[in-house]
């Protein structure tokens, strides 16, 4: 289905409640899956299957630069390499598996039952990027590892993997901590969630040596300074998982919600599922949507990214896919007022209209005296702009462009 509404500013409300953490349903048996050859933007991968090569769960179809590769999340036989539409609004070359429904493994790893026995190398050494973690981050100074369990409105797929997997959790923190050598660990979490924070406080006994604590705090700002290392709960959680399975990740818990969703759910899938077809096992669209005066977010309401179909596959990534109509304005985008209020409301004090600007001239040297680097994706930018400028998307294309031009 395609979504082809005019471009609008979202009127935030507190829309956890649409979907409730604790009870996933799962749809693990996609007929087909389609892995798009891109990961951060980067295109550039050197595949390692054809047309009618046999796969199993975790064969490498294909590899990229610094040890990025992508693998099969079912078994079963590639039936095409083809271009299909990409959250990022582009077609993108795509391997096509489809299953066998046999879930034959293939393991990258011997599994280790006990994660205790591993050394800072082990860790470190093993592919970090396949979960969100740059192995750079573990030559840093640190002392303190953040987890942030902190979502947008909407989003409860997080929560979901924490409840699920909190055993996990934990370990996977203090994996990170070995690694970066830290001696402090932190599980930020919403005051709001009640309910995972007393699962939390009840684990965290167990860890009283390890130096981990929970911080209830409404955003993570406030805890972000020097020498923290900041990534996601689900990435602690999926590094710990790959070293007991030995297996890279293949399938996650991703939110289904808004009000153009009949009944939204948080779905176990795996990747690259079609969108569309996991919103069919949930029961569809509202009967009312109108796909033109709707609009579809991939991610949350601030940090996310407006797509215009929902034929596209589910990635390692994307926490949420969102379906809003009545909480929202319409809204055109006007050219910048200089009113600096993006400036203002930047949790890390950087520019983001500034860089914006530069990485559309690809002003290298600019980019990186305005501390493009230092941007978290918070999305406050976008939310606060009054000419209703895309400006998170903005600076994390610059951000990445700078990345790439470093490597």
């Amino acid at each position: 289905m395609s979504f082809f509404g005019k471009r609008k500013q979202v009127i935030i409300e507190n829309s956890k409640s649409l979907t409730e953490p604790d009870s996933p349903v799962t749809y693990l048996t996609p007929k087909t899956v389609a892995i798009p050859l891109n990961y951060m933007e980067s295109e550039n991968f050197d595949i390692h299957v054809k047309v009618g090569d046999s796969v199993k769960i975790g064969t490498k179809i294909a590899a990229g630069a610094d040890d990025i590769n992508l693998y099969s999340t079912v078994s079963g036989k590639v039936t095409a390499i083809e271009k299909r539409d990409h959250i990022s609004l582009k077609k993108i070359d795509h391997i096509i598996i489809k299953n066998d429904f046999l879930d034959e493994k293939e393991l990258l790893i011997e599994p280790v039952s006990d994660l205790s026995v591993l050394i800072k190398d082990n860790i470190i050494n093993s592919p970090c990027c396949a979960f969100g973690i740059d192995k750079e981050c573990f030559t840093k100074n640190t002392n303190t590892v953040l987890l942030n369990a902190i979502c947008e409105p909407y989003i409860t797929s997080v929560e979901a993997h924490m409840l699920q997997d909190t055993d996990l959790l934990f370990e996977g923190l203090l994996l990170l901590m070995k690694a970066s050598e830290a001696k402090k660990g932190i599980i930020a979490v919403n005051p709001e969630r009640t309910n995972l924070i007393a699962l939390l406080n009840k684990f965290v006994k167990t860890y009283a040596d390890e130096g981990i604590e929970i911080k209830a705090v409404c955003d993570i700002f406030t805890l972000c300074s020097e020498g923290i290392l900041v990534t996601s709960s689900l990435s602690a959680i999926e590094f710990a998982r790959f070293f007991k399975s030995g297996l890279p990740m293949h399938e996650r818990i991703v939110t289904l919600s808004g009000e153009g969703v009949k009944k939204p759910k948080n779905v176990r899938v795996r990747i690259g599922a079609i969108l569309e077809e996991a919103v069919k096992e949930i029961g569809g669209y509202a009967e009312d949507l109108d796909p033109k005066s709707s609009r579809l977010i991939a991610g949350g309401p601030f940090k996310g990214s407006s797509i215009i179909s929902d034929e596209l596959s589910i990635l390692s990534g994307t926490d949420a896919f969102l379906y809003l109509t009545n909480t929202e304005k319409e809204a055109m985008a006007m050219p910048c007022i200089h009113c600096g209020i993006c400036i203002d409301y930047c949790p890390v004090g950087i520019q983001p209209i500034q860089i914006a600007m530069a990485h559309k001239v690809r002003d290298t040297d600019l980019l990186k005296k305005l501390g493009t680097d230092r941007c978290i994706k918070c999305g406050h930018c976008s939310s606060v702009c009054p000419s209703f400028i895309e400006l998170s998307a903005a600076v994390t294309k610059a951000k990445n462009f700078l990345e790439s031009v470093r490597k």
